[in-house]
């Protein structure tokens, strides 16, 4: 099996795939994480997904839960949750809409007053405006290029 590509996708799909017992080779034009996958914020979230790809967010935090375990090196995952913060009606309204349909998915998204906000975010300026925010605690975060080299 050839993978064009040793971003964390790249290593992650060789990963699986050599467990499974298939030889893997990765053709990556620099080094592995090297591209975006180094670069970004490592977030690990199902909160805000589309709804159609929903299931997969879920079955791939499930992954992340043991995947220091099953790689034998930490990759800085940390299940914190994640805070979205709503400013206005409009944003209040949609995380209401989002929240209520991710039920169904058994998600544990919350909606926070602007008070339980400020409470779990206690460094937010007094000055932000702010009607609350939508809270997922089951999310969590990673450092990108640290996982990519261990699946590499």
């Amino acid at each position: 099996m050839i993978v064009i590509g040793g971003g964390i996708v790249g290593c992650s799909t060789a990963f699986y795939a050599a467990r499974l017992g298939l030889r893997v080779l990765i053709v990556e034009r620099d080094t592995p994480g090297s591209g975006q996958s180094g670069r970004n914020l490592g977030f690990v979230r199902q909160q805000g997904r589309d709804f159609r790809e929903l299931p997969l967010a879920i079955a791939a935090l499930r992954l992340w839960n043991d995947l220091e375990e099953d790689l034998g090196r930490k990759v800085g995952w940390l299940r914190g949750g994640n805070v979205v913060l709503a400013t206005n009606d409009r944003e209040t309204a949609r995380q209401a809409d989002w929240q209520s349909k991710a039920k169904d998915f058994g998600l544990d998204t919350i909606l926070l007053t602007s008070a339980k906000t400020r409470e779990k975010l206690p460094f937010l300026s007094d000055k932000a405006s702010l009607c609350g925010a939508m809270f997922t605690a089951s999310d969590g975060r990673a450092e990108p290029g640290r996982t990519t080299r261990a699946f590499f």
